[in-house]
């Protein structure tokens, strides 16, 4: 993943979004509020939390049974366990409610959120990002076939029985044409497992526990792909 120092260029994308929504709240909320401006930042910043909670709801009732057998992996939201669509249907909600009998204040603030979202598709447009779209069975791969994006990344853990199969990439990687990257996703703890995958077709890889589990996740990453690190 690109990187700028300990930040990732999604993160930075992101940062840069919220800084352009802020800057639209300063101008309108000076133009069309007054003094009253600064309440456009504490607005932009609820409704960001809003729609992120809503998100990892939808997620959690989607997947209701297997969260209800482990509660406490709620709150483990390193999972990326979210709902883009609940979390954009949540922050219209709230804004539509935090800004009742206050035409002006709702105009600067959905004109704030528009900018920030107009400058993260401006941005990761422009660095020719793409969105890596999940699947986990041949139904859900035909489907992500009919997009347009370049990655489709097989999630090898089975989300309504949590079991891992890496066989699961290796069957579908017949049916993903070759303009397209495969990326395995899960289950990938071992060089023997990056190496059956490989074998099967593989050439790329998002690895996130075997990494997390390592006092030293640099050593992990070139034992698991076999590559010299330089001190």
């Amino acid at each position: 993943m690109l990187s700028l120092g300990p930040l990732s260029v999604s993160v930075l994308i992101l940062l840069m979004a919220l800084a352009a929504a802020c800057g639209m709240a300063w101008i309108v909320g000076r133009a069309w509020l007054g003094t009253q401006w600064r309440q456009l930042l504490s607005g932009l910043a609820d409704l960001l939390l809003v729609g992120w909670l809503c998100a990892r709801l939808g997620f959690v009732l989607r997947w209701w049974p297997q969260y209800a057998s482990d509660p406490g992996s709620i709150l483990m939201i390193h999972d990326g366990g979210y709902l883009p669509l609940a979390g954009v249907l949540g922050a219209l909600a709230f804004g539509a409610w935090r800004t009742r009998g206050q035409p002006a204040y709702r105009r600067a603030l959905g004109l704030s959120a528009v900018t920030g979202l107009a400058a993260w598709i401006v941005l990761a447009g422009t660095l020719r990002m793409a969105v890596l779209v999940e699947v986990h069975d041949r139904a859900e791969l035909d489907l992500a076939l009919r997009l347009k994006t370049p990655l489709i990344g097989v999630n090898n853990r089975n989300l309504k029985t949590f079991e891992t199969r890496l066989e699961t990439t290796l069957e579908l990687a017949a049916d993903v044409p070759k303009d397209r990257l495969l990326i395995a996703e899960s289950g990938i703890l071992s060089r023997a497992d990056v190496n059956t995958l490989r074998n099967g077709g593989v050439r790329a890889f998002l690895v996130g526990e075997a990494f997390m589990r390592a006092l030293d996740p640099g050593k992990a990453l070139a034992k698991l792909f076999e590559f010299h690190v330089t001190p």
